[in-house]
């Protein structure tokens, strides 16, 4: 590739990257974009139906995330023929890239885990860290990077359907942007007997040291919590994602429960039907979840806290 040509593609590529607001976002974008180039070894314009049916074929990965990876490529692609300097130039492409059949995926959700798991991480914890962790994750259903992203600013305290003391957490990352969950009273209990009093407001929910915790480190808590607790099951943050939904739906009567948990995940869309269906002012679908034996066993290692849970 000339001089002339790696220009462009770099403008090309940092002008598209310069639509995504989120750093994680723009890295892992740009990463995808960056493999494709790396392989295919010359402009990127001149890509053509072989070409990407040939890396499909040679990705070696799970169906759902070479659709992603071509989801990205779309992205890049349709940005760079909407523009009017460059259209020409990518149009052909993008039209050859649009005819690529992607491969079947299986769109049912994932297991999650089962009630007696989710109660051996409970035993599993052998701090308060990682209790908090398992119950903010489990009773509000976030995603890793949601936790991670929580300050005290983002928890509103108020009481939940039935008058109870809960909390709404403001959540500014993961997939949907800005949006909000509720933390259920049994879960907002846990917090408040673990310690968690309200900080600053730019202070860590969790922390370690008085630093937020990466996704990294609440993957090792979750896979810590269930050695430790001897569950049955592999464990990770988007297992107990994957188990408040379902076992909300188990326990909660499935239909009237489905838009609870439709809100409360924050997924565009569960079905139709659910759409149509009311619930409650304060409710959430963590309402429906019990962790009857974490106050029965209490972790051995007592930390002492400070302001905000801070370690």
């Amino acid at each position: 590739m000339s001089n002339v040509e790696t220009t462009t593609h770099c403008a090309a590529v940092e002008l598209w990257l310069g639509n995504f607001t989120k750093p994680n976002t723009r890295r892992d974008y740009g990463r995808e974009i960056a493999r494709f180039a790396a392989w295919l070894g010359r402009p990127l314009a001149t890509a053509r139906m072989l070409d990407f049916q040939r890396f499909r074929d040679g990705l070696g990965l799970a169906p759902r995330s070479v659709r992603r990876a071509f989801d990205v490529l779309r992205s890049f692609y349709g940005f760079a023929a909407r523009r009017a300097e460059t259209g020409a130039e990518w149009g052909a492409a993008l039209a050859d890239l649009r005819e690529v059949e992607m491969p079947a995926i299986n769109r049912r959700p994932g297991r999650g885990l089962m009630q007696s798991d989710i109660e051996a991480m409970a035993r599993g914890a052998s701090s308060e860290l990682d209790r908090a962790v398992i119950v903010i994750l489990y009773g509000a259903g976030l995603r890793v990077s949601e936790l991670c992203g929580l300050c005290w600013g983002d928890v509103e305290q108020g009481p939940d359907a039935q008058g109870r003391p809960a909390a709404v957490l403001q959540l500014r990352e993961g997939k949907t942007g800005q949006r909000e969950a509720r933390l259920p009273a049994w879960a907002w209990a846990e917090l408040q007997e673990l310690g968690y009093t309200r900080g600053a407001s730019d202070d860590p929910l969790v922390s370690k040291q008085g630093v937020g915790l990466s996704r990294y480190q609440v993957a090792r808590i979750t896979e810590r919590c269930a050695k430790h607790g001897g569950a049955t099951a592999k464990a990770s943050p988007h297992t107990l994602r994957h188990s408040h939904a379902r076992h909300a739906l188990a326990q909660g009567g499935g239909e009237r429960v489905l838009p609870l948990v439709q809100k409360q995940l924050g997924h565009g869309s569960l079905s139709t039907t659910g759409l149509y269906l009311d619930s409650a002012p304060g409710e959430s679908s963590g309402d429906y979840l019990r962790l009857p034996v974490w106050r029965a066993q209490r972790p051995q290692t007592q930390l002492k806290l400070a302001v905000g849970g801070q370690r």
